[in-house]
């Protein structure tokens, strides 16, 4: 059956774009198979001939990213344009996913400066200055 291919975001955008522009879905896939995606290609193709059901072929070489918002669409909206918004969906995650580890930096690295500024002196500094007290 299917060896753990599948058909990644970029293909999976390519595909949005070409059914954009009304291209038919079996020239579409044959436009955006390369070495990668060759085997989910074939196994799409393949089933699709075999009159199976789309959306459960597709699911099965769809990323999971793309996939989980894809699945609430499919039902009740063109395929085309169920595969934008999912794809939309995971871009605006992966932005907010991007802004929010940019915001998170600075915090994080001064908590790490603050621990190691600690250790240095508690390791360092603090003994030398007991021994003077002493002395």
């Amino acid at each position: 059956m299917l060896k753990k291919k599948s058909i990644s975001f970029d293909d999976c955008l390519y595909l949005t774009k070409l059914l954009a522009r009304d291209i038919a879905f079996a020239d579409a896939l044959s436009l955006i198979c390369n070495k990668q995606n060759k085997e989910a290609i074939k196994y799409l193709d393949q089933g699709l001939k075999q009159g199976e059901e789309f959306d459960n072929l597709f699911k099965n070489v769809c990323p999971k990213m793309i996939w989980r918002n894809l699945e609430g669409f499919i039902s009740f909206l063109p395929f085309a344009k169920a595969l934008e918004l999912a794809i939309n969906f995971v871009q605006i995650e992966k932005q907010k996913r991007k802004n929010l580890e940019r915001t998170l930096m600075y915090p994080f690295c001064l908590v790490f400066l603050v621990l190691i500024g600690s250790f240095g002196f508690s390791y360092f500094i603090l003994p030398m200055m007991t021994k003077v007290i002493e002395s």
